[in-house]
């Protein structure tokens, strides 16, 4: 059975990480008639998943949302995982039994997390709403007079409230004051306010650099000036060196320009984007800087696979996210950045050859997956061959936050 996966990030009131929402399912088209067992296929999937790939590399050792079935609830499956790695959440329509409430009761006390998913508020299920930690609630089926008199209603019993599907920082707003906890959805991914066209010192030569190195007739001489009239950006890079390239810590380099020789174009340019995403980004969620680094490995690996040039498709991965990282439109962004009509094309208006690679990567990290079989119909690529791209673009943006980590402290 194959195994696809992808997760969606939970936001705290700090706009920190809480805990990822796994997002999954079995594909076989050949054989998805034949799937008699609902519970049976799922569970397969979690365990194959989680086994597999493994908790840590799919959380970075945060808490996961699951969701669980009446029937894998009764038969014991959430035990199989320790308390504090998941959230069992429990899907609406359970049947509020006896022995249900028993066993929630169990995993409670037991330590376990409990969440409720688009839960009906009815006498009937009072008693297993008592036994719930979270309570998630659907900010665009809800109206407005009902998610926040929920909250005043049940807060006092010592439940916490998720608001998911918050697509807009308004929305956001209105949760944080209404008195949700945990935030869910893409209300990080349109700009409310655009920045004026003033940059800071840094910024701008981080920009500046960005076109120099985009030119196919670049010269280092001209990136050397660049990176030499910024005394922060210079430090920044002369640390990279000593990091990346050990032989320049013992023996030292001559210019700045011998610097970029030894280091590469390729691997200078990944590295300006990556500072520049970095530093944009401070007043954003560190999850948001993440996201963009995986969509970008994704984009790399995936335009690999089809034959398109790998630079160019990790740049418009990395890029995706711009608008509200930079918090830019995006036609602000690449104004002064000389790169190809055919990324502009992707990156503004999702035509071109590359928006192929750049909407299935997308779209997969929303975790819809059915979109994805069709757009990869009649392609040689299985969604676990997919599914395995999203993984090592995940494992890549560990590790490459720990040597920028590393980097940081050198």
């Amino acid at each position: 059975m194959e195994v696809v996966i992808a997760r969606q990030p939970i936001f705290n009131r700090t706009q920190e990480v809480y805990a990822y929402e796994l997002l999954y399912r079995s594909t076989r088209a050949h054989d998805r008639a034949e799937v008699q067992d609902g519970d049976q296929a799922t569970s397969s999937v979690i365990i194959d998943a989680l086994t597999n790939i493994g908790l840590e590399t799919v959380t970075t050792n945060k808490p996961a949302f699951i969701n669980f079935t009446e029937n894998m609830i009764l038969n014991d499956y959430a035990t199989l995982f320790p308390q504090q790695s998941i959230v069992i959440e429990i899907l609406e329509d359970v049947t509020p039994s006896d022995a249900l409430i028993r066993r929630c009761t169990e995993l409670r006390n037991a330590g376990y997390i409990l969440a409720l998913d688009d839960f009906v508020f009815t006498e009937r299920h009072l008693a297993l709403i008592q036994q719930a930690h979270i309570i998630k609630m659907d900010f665009m089926l809800s109206d407005q007079a009902q998610l926040q008199n929920i909250v005043r209603s049940f807060s006092p019993r010592g439940i916490k409230f998720l608001a998911e599907k918050v697509e807009t920082h308004e929305d956001f707003q209105k949760a944080l004051s209404w008195g949700y906890e945990y935030f869910q959805g893409y209300f990080f991914s349109k700009p409310t306010l655009l920045r004026s066209s003033e940059l800071a010192p840094m910024r701008l030569s981080m920009m500046r650099l960005m076109s120099a190195s985009s030119k196919s007739d670049f010269e280092f001489a001209e990136m050397a000036r660049g990176v030499m009239q910024d005394m922060g950006l210079m430090v920044k890079f002369l640390k990279l060196l000593n990091f990346v390239i050990p032989s320049a810590n013992k023996g030292g380099i001559a210019t700045v320009r011998q610097g970029l020789v030894l280091l590469g174009i390729n691997s200078f340019r990944k590295w300006l984007y990556l500072m520049a995403m970095k530093d944009f980004a401070q007043d954003l969620p560190d999850e948001m800087t993440r996201m963009a680094l995986i969509c970008a490995r994704f984009c790399e690996l995936y335009g690999q696979l089809l034959g398109f040039d790998s630079d160019e498709c990790f740049m418009i991965g990395l890029f995706a996210l711009g608008e509200t990282v930079m918090n830019m439109s995006m036609e602000d962004i690449l104004r002064d950045l000389a790169i190809s009509e055919q990324a502009k094309a992707t990156l503004i208006n999702r035509q071109g050859p590359l928006a192929q690679v750049l909407n299935l990567c997308l779209i997969y990290m929303e975790g819809d997956f059915e979109q994805v079989e069709t757009m990869i119909e009649g392609e040689v690529f299985s969604m676990e061959a997919i599914a395995g791209i999203y993984i090592e673009a995940m494992r890549w943006c560990d590790n490459l936050e720990s040597e920028m980590s590393q980097i940081a402290k050198a």
